[in-house]
């Protein structure tokens, strides 16, 4: 499995530096959609490009061979602000449910418990 082409067209192993919102098409060759997300996914985090969220890739073929496509662009330096704000706050949320829900029994005690009422 590879990343076999990108459109524009640009060597997929030396990817040029790319302006914020450019939008760039990434043909694999993997065999099933969840591999070449996979695959795309990794490609795109060694290059600085986010993956748009499409569930299931377009077919295409080059040379009669079928190629997935997913779609992926260099995010905003906002965008990418927004995310990590989002991330915090989501991280603070979930601490502060986590910290307010009551705690059970451990389950020391609870074998505790059980050994002493067989014992």
């Amino acid at each position: 499995m590879a990343i076999v082409r990108t459109v524009p067209e640009m060597d997929v192993n030396n990817l040029p530096e790319l302006p914020e919102g450019s939008l760039i098409l990434i043909d694999s060759d993997a065999p099933t959609n969840a591999q070449a997300i996979l695959e795309v996914e990794r490609w795109c985090r060694a290059n600085g490009l986010w993956r748009a969220q499409e569930a299931n890739l377009a077919c295409v073929r080059l040379n009669g061979e079928p190629l997935r496509r997913a779609h992926c662009y260099r995010p905003y330096r906002q965008e990418i602000e927004e995310g990590l704000e989002e991330a915090k706050r989501a991280d603070s949320e979930l601490s502060a449910r986590v910290a307010a829900e009551p705690m059970g029994r451990s389950s020391v005690d609870i074998v505790r418990e059980v050994r002493g009422a067989v014992g």
